[in-house]
């Protein structure tokens, strides 16, 4: 969510309602920034959206260069 995405939602009183990167969306009856705060903070308590966090965090391991080279590719002769 970006932080423009934020300030409309504090504007418009009648209600918030916003897609997450998770694919899921936020809503938030009321526009007030107490409101939107809750409503993010219970969509990133769900379980949809945590899923979505741990498959973002192993994507992130499995881009990390490794530190020694495995075994099974080691050009040098046993």
């Amino acid at each position: 969510m970006s932080e423009a995405e934020l300030f409309a939602a504090y504007r418009n009183a009648t209600g918030y309602e916003t897609e997450c990167d998770c694919g899921d969306v936020i809503v938030s009856q009321l526009g007030t920034p107490a409101a939107i705060e809750e409503a993010v903070r219970l969509h990133q308590e769900s379980t949809v959206h945590s899923q979505w966090r741990s498959w973002q965090e192993a994507v992130i391991a499995l881009r990390r260069p490794t530190r020694r080279r495995c075994p099974c590719h080691n050009d040098g002769a046993a």
